[in-house]
């Protein structure tokens, strides 16, 4: 049980017998390998193939969801993101995934639930690099979104797929790691929605006086 909260960062039920709740326990015991190791020649292939589809990419765009937050793995985003020069959305289960401030933060997609400009940037992506994202119906915004899963590479701590590709037991954290030290291409930013300039125009707009 606490292995398995280890091992996906998720809540779990703890139930005790009656009879054990006054009994000693056992306070240097170590859980086995919480994580596991990812296979190498499947790791291998998947990382492979991910570079393969970033670098031919025209508009690629990281949506990063809960997942980067409970495994810890915020700096890792921003090496893959400041690396390549990639864009990256949050979901709303992931927002302050990344700082607001920073000059490749796209903003919250929900799909038709978020701001137009967020959704037509990430849904015209040719790929879409979702990081630890759940399809739920709260991050899908009630089901609106539109992500092609022919455009998308798709990793969290349960699956990995690039494309109808599903590669096995790979780690996601090993999958983030291995990204971050691949040769990607550093590519020229093209304009895209800055939330920061929106929240400026809606300050100077509240400023201005009344007529």
């Amino acid at each position: 049980m606490l292995h398995t909260a280890l091992r996906f960062k998720r809540p779990v039920y703890i139930e005790l017998p009656r009879d054990r709740v006054l009994v000693r326990g056992n306070p240097h015991h170590r859980t086995e390998e919480v994580y596991g190791r990812s296979d190498v020649r499947g790791l291998r292939a998947a990382l492979s193939e991910a570079l393969e589809v970033i670098n031919r990419a025209r508009q690629p765009v990281i949506l990063a969801d809960v997942e980067i937050h409970r495994f810890g793995l915020q700096d890792l985003l921003l090496r893959l993101a400041e690396k390549a020069n990639i864009p990256v959305a949050a979901t709303v289960l992931g927002k302050s995934v990344m700082a607001e401030q920073h000059p490749l933060y796209l903003g919250v997609y929900e799909g038709a639930m978020g701001r137009e400009d967020v959704r037509r940037y990430v849904e015209r992506s040719d790929c879409v690099i979702l990081l630890g994202a759940f399809m739920t119906d709260i991050n899908l915004g009630v089901y609106t979104a539109r992500l092609d899963p022919a455009r998308s590479i798709y990793a969290t701590s349960e699956k990995l797929s690039i494309g109808y590709h599903n590669y096995e037991d790979v780690q996601f954290t090993d999958f983030l790691r291995g990204l971050v030290r691949s040769p990607l291409r550093r590519r020229r930013l093209e304009p895209f929605p800055d939330p920061q300039s929106r929240r400026r125009s809606r300050c100077a707009n509240s400023r201005r006086p009344s007529r």
